[in-house]
């Protein structure tokens, strides 16, 4: 079908260019900007302030000479929220013995370093037994406890976003007795971390049971505790995000106006190819899983919902614009439900991240059916343009509000800056063949 000649009220070719070329710089510097922060991030802190060379370091302050074999730290929470530590190191018997006859000394060199996760305090003690060395003290900053009996473990949220390093053999977090972990990276009833490995700058919450209200109780406790540096981290990831996506709104029906029309068997046709080839890719290349990482859903449900559309503007079978909502938006909505089901039932151990991710995948699928049914209705009475910029923005919130501000947004804005052209195309060609209803 030919292209329909511009109106002279049209955007001028020149116009179009501006808002992509704004569009495409505007994600360029919002991904230099976080890998410009990620860069500067301070590196892994070392989770044990008694352990290995920070225990030699301050029997060397204390003027003795220890040489740590290895090193062993337990964190006992209770369900009080109190928490106890022990730091079992292998020294050798001399060395052991030496620090028994020197354990003030060592010990205030030790509270003086004020490191590590649990820091050692002045009235922690030290005894030998054979060629082991204990350090046994209280951490009351480890834990706390919250409504409905859940004991938050904030000892490793320090806001530090690139985590802690494990600096012992073995690091070993030991969750009341009888609890089950409802946030967090760790397992009851101990979680443990071999020398070198990374633990996360994330709350852990435990509760007295793994149930519906323990689960509400660890999320209020959760949203108190870090409600304001999320609701900056949000704004940090939407500021840019909605901006991007205004200006594709207004650079998609700009396109649109300026080359007109298009055949809506042709490009569903296309689309449907498309999508073919998208699933092909993702099941070749095995980044799709029942964890449901958005990586891999997101492009799952888009291809898919790509499929279906694409098959049903191909073959005619679109006939109102209820029916098109219900294939662009809809589908990837129950899609991700259904992940969010499958996730769980799959991955009972990481649930509540599986269901969240599956949750965030049929929105961002669902992103792109709103640029297809707001070509489709471009011409219907009433449109309001803060509408239009709601409906593609609530996703993204819905997304942020599922999984928190997360750096998968910045991908997918350069998914949005290649695909809402084509995802509104595909729409304003179907859109005279729909009824209203």
């Amino acid at each position: 079908m030919p292209a329909s000649r511009p109106s002279p009220s049209c955007p001028s070719s020149s116009t179009v260019s501006t808002v992509l070329l704004v569009a495409l710089v505007s994600t360029v510097l919002l991904t230099a900007a976080l890998a410009s922060s990620a860069a500067a991030a301070p590196p892994p802190a070392d989770v044990c302030g008694a352990c290995g060379d920070g225990f030699e370091d301050a029997a060397a302050a204390a003027g003795g000479d220890v040489t740590v074999a290895t090193s062993t730290m337990d964190v006992r929470v209770a369900a009080d929220g109190s928490a106890r530590v022990e730091v079992t190191l292998d020294a050798g018997e001399a060395d052991a013995d030496w620090v028994a006859a020197n354990a003030d000394a060592v010990i205030g060199e030790l509270a003086a370093s004020d490191d590590g996760v649990a820091p050692v305090p002045t009235d922690a003690t030290a005894a030998a037994d054979g060629s082991a060395v204990t350090v046994r003290y209280d951490a009351p900053d480890v834990a706390y406890t919250s409504v409905g009996g859940v004991v938050v473990v904030d000892a490793f949220a320090d806001g530090r976003t690139t985590g802690w390093e494990v600096n012992a053999h073995e690091l070993r977090l030991h969750a009341p007795a009888d609890f089950a972990v409802t946030h967090g990276p760790a397992e009851a009833p101990v979680s443990s971390w071999s020398q070198n490995d990374h633990v996360d700058d994330a709350f852990v919450a435990y509760a007295p049971d793994a149930g519906l209200f323990a689960t509400l109780a660890t999320q209020y406790a959760l949203v108190v505790e870090t409600g304001p540096a999320f609701l900056e981290a949000a704004a940090l990831v939407l500021t840019p995000l909605i901006a991007l996506v205004a200006l594709l709104d207004r650079s998609v029906d700009a396109t649109a106006t300026r080359f007109g029309d298009w055949n809506a068997r042709t490009l569903g046709t296309a689309t449907a190819a498309a999508s073919a080839l998208l699933l092909a890719a993702l099941a070749v290349s095995g980044v799709v899983s029942t964890y449901f990482f958005v990586e891999g859903a997101a492009p799952l449900f888009t291809a898919l919902t790509g499929l279906t559309v694409g098959g049903l503007a191909a073959t005619g079978r679109l006939d109102s614009s209820r029916s098109l909502t219900a294939a662009a938006v809809g589908l990837p909505l129950v899609l991700g439900a259904l992940a969010a089901v499958v996730g769980a039932y799959a991955q009972p151990a990481v649930a509540s991240w599986t269901v969240g991710r599956g949750l965030a995948s049929g929105l961002l699928a669902a992103q792109l059916g709103v640029f297809v049914v707001l070509g489709a209705t471009r011409h219907r009475p009433g449109t309001n343009a803060w509408l239009r910029l709601g409906a593609v923005v609530a996703p993204a919130v819905g997304v942020v509000a599922l999984i928190g501000p997360t750096p998968v947004l910045l991908g997918w804005a350069v998914v949005l800056v290649l695909a809402a052209h084509p995802a509104y195309w595909l729409g304003v060609s179907v859109g005279p063949g729909l009824r209203s209803v």
